[in-house]
């Protein structure tokens, strides 16, 4: 039963190979969006904070003491990371369901 199943998925597979291209798109295209989606208000927030190398020592060891102050002090950074992440797994799903409702339809013919 499960190796015919297995059979059956790769002859399906092999049959449509656009099928497994559309796939590894849609991966790269799942990066690029976490990256610009989510790498785009970090980027900010670091630049904004003044992030430099020294500054991230200090900033690592001020959270391990007190970490409700770092929170407090970038509540808005946070939020902004928060809801661009929420935001980013919505449209990232949306795709995904987009691509498996074309992959269903053209394997049932």
């Amino acid at each position: 039963m499960f190796t015919e199943s297995i059979k059956e998925g790769f002859r399906l597979t092999h049959r449509n190979p656009q099928l497994i291209y559309i796939r590894i798109a849609l991966v790269f295209i799942n990066i690029a969006i976490f990256l610009i989606m989510v790498g785009a208000p970090v980027f900010t927030a670091a630049s904004r904070i003044g992030m430099d190398m020294a500054h991230a020592g200090d900033l690592f060891y001020t959270f391990l003491k007190d970490p409700s102050e770092i929170v407090s002090r970038y509540l808005g950074f946070l939020l902004i990371i928060f809801i661009s992440f929420i935001i980013c797994l919505t449209f990232i799903s949306l795709l995904h369901i987009y691509v498996l409702s074309g992959t269903l339809g053209v394997l049932k013919k």
